[in-house]
C-alpha cells in the first residue's frame, strides 16, 4: 500500500456489514484500512472460509475476487452465487486483475461445466479492474458508498 492517503467515504454505517473475499492479504488488509471504521468488514481468502462467514452472517455488501485459491479456477463466483442466494438484497461487486475481456469465455464456460447459477452479464456489471489506479475508490462507486468528504 502507497504512501498516499485517501479521502474517507462520509455515506457509511457501522451496522452495515461488508465481506471482501480475496487470496491476496494485501488486498483484504486495504479494504480493512479503508473501510474498517465505517462498515463492518470481514475478510475470507478461500470459497471455503467465505461460505463459512456466509452462512453466520447477513452481509449488505460483497467484493469478491474471482480467482480464488488452487480450488477451481472462478471460484469467486461459487461465492458470488452463494451470497446473491443467501443475501439477496446485497450489492455485490466482482474484482480481477485480469481484464474481464480476456478471461469472458473461461469465465461463461466455468459458469457452464459447473452449474452455477450466475449469468455473464451480471458479472459484467458487477466488474471492478483490480490493481488499476485507485481500484477501492472504483468499488465504492459501483456499490453506491457516496463519494469523499
Amino acid at each position: 500500500m502507497g504512501s498516499t492517503r485517501r479521502e474517507r467515504p462520509h455515506c457509511m454505517d457501522r451496522d452495515k456489514a461488508m465481506l471482501v473475499v480475496d487470496d491476496q492479504r494485501h488486498t483484504l488488509d486495504d479494504f480493512i484500512d479503508e473501510l474498517g471504521s465505517q462498515l463492518n468488514v470481514t475478510t475470507a481468502t478461500s470459497v471455503r472460509e467465505a461460505a463459512e462467514q456466509l452462512d453466520y452472517v447477513r452481509f449488505d455488501y460483497g467484493v469478491i475476487d474471482l480467482k480464488l485459491d488452487n480450488t477451481s479456477r472462478f471460484g469467486g463466483l461459487n461465492v458470488y452465487a452463494m451470497m446473491r442466494e443467501r443475501n439477496p438484497d446485497s450489492r455485490i461487486v466482482v474484482m480481477s486483475g485480469w481484464r474481464l475481456d480476456d478471461i469472458r469465455a473461461d469465465i461463461e464456460a466455468f459458469i457452464v461445466e459447473g452449474g452455477i447459477d450466475v449469468v455473464i452479464e451480471e458479472v459484467e456489471l458487477a466488474f471492478v479492474p483490480k490493481g488499476e489506479g485507485d481500484y477501492i475508490r472504483s468499488v465504492l462507486d459501483r456499490l453506491d458508498l457516496g463519494q469523499p468528504e
